[in-house]
């Protein structure tokens, strides 16, 4: 072989190799793309209020995909969509009565949706089962009433405190849950004839007020001098209350939203998917519904992880204009359990129980 023939053949190996890399770095996106794609199809508690629909829920095919996708959370909380067991839920529909709107733990009360449902049925007594769980927070009057589920959420509330800190539930006070209509309506005469009118658009008439819900109480410290909620030890309540259920209902700075007056020691029962949202988002009950008109399918799924790593999912419906509405649920045969509750502004909230750690 001359010299030419052999550079000829050189340079024909080298385009040769050349083309063979290119190929497999080509094939190899293509494999990893597919890879990728195929597993971007994404479908899609324990302390419950008053629901109305609770059930248990396996699989076909998929409903369809979520198109809401959070970055990971603080606390180890997780918002991802990345969820392989929500995508073979088979859903059903059901037809609820548009009635049980204000049923439910996510009950919006303010000045702009009035609650006015007569509760008695659901009400218990604080001071009963505080004694019954052996507890020994202190209570303003012996005739304190909440919803049982409050109840039993602010009880394994204390008990984390305490084996957080150290210090007894003793050192605390109920001091305000369950009021009337018309208590409420006294409350606010007399208050609204003593304050300056600039405030008047804060202050809570008659059907108002979350207490209406039994879903609310203040819980201060006890005696005073020991402390002030969210304060030092009691900072605790802050940052744990959403891994039982709770938020602080109304936040410092957030006045116009809640159109209430910041208070530290008003803390409300939203069940523990609904306040893992909130705590991870930063955002009060109207900033949450206001979110969920949003995730109106089960298409269109929120997802979250509480502090112990169940995963949720969560939607919500618009009310029918007919006093009844439609639903979709996870079907009767599903591996899932799920809660509907009213949220008393036009909507239901479907929450979803994906899997349990």
């Amino acid at each position: 072989m001359n010299v030419n023939n052999k550079n000829r053949w050189y340079e024909f190996e080298k385009i040769a190799i050349i083309v063979v890399v290119v190929l497999v770095i080509t094939i190899g996106a293509v494999v990893v793309l597919v890879a990728t794609s195929g597993n971007d199809s994404r479908g899609g508690d324990t302390n419950n209020s008053e629901l109305v629909i609770q059930g248990t829920s396996s699989a076909s095919e998929p409903e369809g995909s979520i198109e809401d996708s959070q970055p990971e959370g603080e606390n180890g909380l997780d918002n991802s969509t990345s969820n392989p067991s929500a995508e073979t839920i088979k859903f059903d529909t059901v037809v609820v009565d548009n009635s049980t709107l204000s049923e439910g733990e996510l009950l919006l009360v303010n000045q702009d949706y009035e609650f006015k449902k007569n509760i008695d049925d659901a009400l218990v007594n604080v001071y009963t089962e505080k004694i019954k769980k052996g507890q020994s927070f202190v209570l303003s009057t012996t005739s304190l009433e909440l919803r049982q589920e409050t109840i039993d959420a602010l009880c394994s509330m204390l008990d984390g405190f305490y084996e957080d800190t150290n210090i007894s539930s003793q050192s605390l006070m109920l001091s305000k849950a369950y009021i009337s209509v018309e208590e409420q309506q006294a409350d606010y005469e007399a208050e609204s004839a003593k304050v300056d009118a600039s405030k008047l658009p804060y202050l809570q008439a008659g059907g108002e007020s979350e207490h209406h819900t039994g879903l609310a109480f203040h819980l201060v410290v006890y005696p005073s001098s020991q402390g002030k909620m969210g304060h030092g030890a009691y900072e605790w309540f802050v940052d744990n209350c959403w891994k039982y259920g709770f938020v602080l209902r109304y936040p410092d700075g957030q006045e116009d939203r809640t159109q209430a007056f910041a208070d530290g020691s008003h803390f409300r029962y939203v069940g523990i998917p609904h306040a893992a949202y909130m705590h991870v988002n930063q955002w009060v009950l109207e900033d949450y519904l206001e979110y969920l008109q949003d995730r109106t399918s089960s298409n269109s799924r929120a997802q979250i992880k509480d502090a112990v790593g169940n995963s949720y999912e969560i939607y919500a419906v618009k009310a029918g204009e007919s006093g009844k509405t439609e639903l979709k649920v996870p079907s009767a045969d599903s591996a899932v359990s799920y809660t509907v509750t009213g949220a008393n502004n036009g909507y239901f909230v479907i929450s979803i129980k994906i899997s349990e750690n």
